[in-house]
């Protein structure tokens, strides 16, 4: 599997992307498309992708990422019959393709596995072709802050650039805690409890019930959880509720009530009082400031737009340096 490492430092420009949604009803096939000196990102939401990308065929499960490489070519592999959500957006970048037995790497996944705060990684992105994302609930929500502020009118489209930045670090934060956690590298006792108590959410899980889990005194996971992850297990299952509930809000039309109730939550007013607690708005207003994003479905496909900030002559120039940096990996 390939490995690409993006360089923080240089520059990263968000090109356009969407939500596509395949109704039951409707047969699709992803038209015949031959990419440029650009990425793409897939993350299915709701069942599985089959695409054939450089004449392999590649089937993109839910809930994973799939980062397709520059100058590619991509076609269906079959036709789509079925409900069918996925997340795309195209990017640009300089990249270096590495393995997993580059040193830094190594040395940065040490660093994670120890919770330091300033790893040999701190300047770079690792984004592999494909791998599980541990955390989907959060990457929708910054994918959707993403085509939301595409859609925003301002008077500089920079911002985009930025609030993919931000995608892209947690995208990279979710497969290189993964590698952490099941390399040879010791790592912290909590991180296995955290992916565990993410797992099994659910509306009684408990200090009590996670430390009888894993044979441990409450207080002392209590103590040492929040020394290792930085907030209490109370907060953080809160925080998995939320973040499950922001995908919702933005990615189906349930209401705020039937939300509460698959998130966990005791009843809607308790659900809508934590919520705007932890977020300042209510779910309805994050919902709508959420939500307009860039949609595209079998019965309209989307175009291929060049961004306006491109008209500027000096991200041009930048532009080029990218592609010819490129060239030269």
């Amino acid at each position: 599997m390939m490995l690409y490492e993006i360089d923080l430092n240089k520059p990263i420009f968000f090109l356009w992307g969407g939500l596509f949604e395949n109704k039951k009803d409707h047969s699709w096939r992803h038209k015949r498309t031959e990419h440029s000196e650009n990425f793409e990102a897939i993350i299915p939401i709701k069942n599985d992708l089959e695409l054939n990308i450089n004449d392999e065929d590649v089937l993109i499960k839910e809930n994973h990422f799939y980062l397709v490489p520059p100058n590619a070519t991509i076609r269906s592999s079959s036709r789509v019959d079925h409900e069918l959500s996925f997340y795309w957006f195209h990017f640009i970048s300089s990249y270096k393709i590495v393995t997993q037995d580059d040193e830094k790497l190594k040395q940065g996944l040490q660093e994670i596995g120890s919770l330091e705060s300033n790893t040999s990684l701190n300047n770079s992105v690792i984004l592999p072709t494909y791998f599980v994302l541990h955390h989907p609930e959060k990457i929708s929500i910054l994918i959707n802050q993403l085509l939301n502020n595409e859609k925003i009118y301002q008077y500089t489209q920079r911002s985009n650039d930025f609030f993919l930045i931000l995608l892209l670090i947690s995208i990279s934060d979710d497969y290189l805690k993964y590698l952490s956690r099941n390399s040879k590298i010791k790592v912290k006792k909590t991180a296995l409890i955290a992916e565990w108590i993410r797992v099994n959410i659910s509306g009684d899980l408990n200090l009590i019930t996670i430390a009888n889990q894993f044979g441990l005194n409450p207080n002392y996971l209590s103590r040492i959880f929040k020394k290792e992850q930085g907030l209490g297990i109370k907060e953080y299952i809160l925080t998995i509720k939320l973040d499950y509930a922001k995908r919702m809000l933005t990615t189906t039309n349930l209401s705020i009530n039937e939300i509460a109730e698959q998130a966990f939550f005791y009843d809607a007013k308790h659900f809508m009082r934590l919520f705007k607690q932890k977020n300042g708005i209510t779910p309805s207003q994050y919902r709508e400031e959420n939500s307009h994003t860039n949609l595209n479905s079998s019965m309209m496909d989307p175009s291929s737009p060049l961004p306006r900030q491109f008209g500027n002559e000096g991200l041009k120039k930048l532009l080029f340096e990218i592609i010819k940096e490129n060239k030269r990996q």
